[in-house]
């Protein structure tokens, strides 16, 4: 049964958008979508995969049809370009159970781990035949940056805010963007574990002292 690892849950799927966690428009990395629908190497427009237990329907799968980017917390900026559907340097996936549709931005295993502050689609397209190759079958070290309660945000307004107070619509100043609204909002809950597993090695090395 083929996995696929290091999917980045965002609230939706659109050209031209920048996904952050000051933009409010991510949810977090999900590892292990697993199939045997997967097993002929494709993502398949109709495909049934399971996600943490619940099967959902591949709606659609898109690709980048000019270039867009990673931008880790280093402020290292990775491209990803249009390429053949055999080896797709990011792929879009929308799937649905019938009740809920849950959006994904999935890397190839060929940019390794990565923590990401943001990422910038450009246009996207549909993939031909509605299906290509799956990607991500190696579990690499994925992470985006998320704002823990308590994280104070400097506002449009000038106020500060703890973060979970903020709301849709709400202005809050960017490092490079200019004030930008905030688009939606989520929370997760995330585990000790998981926490010590996303910090850095000199991190872990303090943690471990």
């Amino acid at each position: 049964m083929a996995t696929i690892y290091d999917l980045i849950e965002v609230t939706n799927i659109s050209a031209n958008t920048t996904y952050s966690a000051v933009q409010g428009n991510y949810i977090g990395v999900v590892d292990g979508m697993v199939s045997t629908a997967l097993d002929d190497g494709e993502f398949d427009q109709g495909d049934v995969v399971t996600i943490g237990g619940t099967d959902y329907t591949i709606d659609l799968i898109q690709e980048p049809s000019n270039s867009g980017r990673f931008t880790l917390t280093d402020g290292t900026n990775l491209s990803f370009n249009p390429q053949s559907e055999t080896n797709l340097d990011a792929v879009f996936l929308t799937v649905s159970d019938g009740v809920n549709t849950r959006y994904f931005i999935i890397a190839n295993d060929s940019y390794g781990d990565m923590s990401i502050d943001e990422i910038r689609t450009g246009s996207l397209t549909d993939v031909g035949g509605s299906d290509a190759a799956i990607i991500s079958t190696t579990n690499n070290s994925v992470s985006v940056v998320c704002f823990a309660n308590g994280t104070l945000i400097e506002c449009a307004d000038g106020r500060i805010a703890p973060v979970e107070t903020l709301k849709v619509g709400d202005a809050v100043k960017t490092l490079d963007h200019d004030p930008q609204k905030i688009s939606s909002t989520g929370f997760r809950s995330v585990g000790s574990a998981q926490m010590f597993a996303n910090l850095s090695r000199e991190d872990r090395a303090i943690q471990t002292l």
